[in-house]
């Protein structure tokens, strides 16, 4: 991309870790940004001022940090917070058995976890696959760690499912600091 900006632009290119799953105006919202993390991937060809500048201005709009990682960086962990996560939702909602009328049913989790698999399909299906070894990576360490549970599960190991829930509630507890 920085090859067809001009020289005499300072382009920065960011990341609003923010959105929503349905798309148009009629579902637009000004609390979409608040409290929100926002990524720039700085250059070196930008301009100090110009960083503090974007930086300043997004905190204003109501985001609750910014932080600057390298391009490199922010795919990793793109692929993690956000593409994986829609990866577990498209998984979870087409295991659903057909027939089922599970709409009738779910409560809170499921609508939580799922909310995301009504996708733009176009836009999701290049971000996946512009990702893609990144992307690889988190799912398989993910399929790890199902299994961890599904083992615990059958061995009927009920000190391992505690000590892996555990596990998750203090990392869990650990984002919102």
């Amino acid at each position: 991309m920085l090859q067809i900006i001009p020289d005499d632009i300072d382009f920065i290119f960011g990341h609003p870790m923010a959105g929503r799953e349905k798309k148009g105006i009629d579902f637009a919202s000004e609390q979409v940004f608040n409290g929100a993390n926002y990524i720039i991937t700085p250059t070196g060809r930008n301009n100090i001022k110009n960083l503090e500048l974007v930086e300043n201005l997004i905190l204003e709009i109501g985001f609750k940090r910014v932080k600057k990682l390298t391009s490199q960086k922010h795919d990793e962990i793109i692929a993690f917070t956000s593409q994986l996560p829609h990866v577990m939702a498209v998984a979870l909602i087409n295991s659903d058995e057909e027939g089922r009328d599970t709409g009738k049913f779910i409560g809170d989790s499921y609508r939580d976890l799922t909310r995301i698999a009504n996708m733009n399909e176009d836009l999701w299906s290049e971000l996946f696959l512009g990702n893609r070894d990144n992307l690889l990576k988190v799912i398989e360490n993910f399929e790890s760690e199902v299994n961890l549970v599904k083992e615990a599960i059958f061995n009927n190991d009920k000190n391992k499912l505690i000590e892996y829930f555990k596990k998750s509630s203090i990392r869990r507890e650990a984002l919102e600091k």
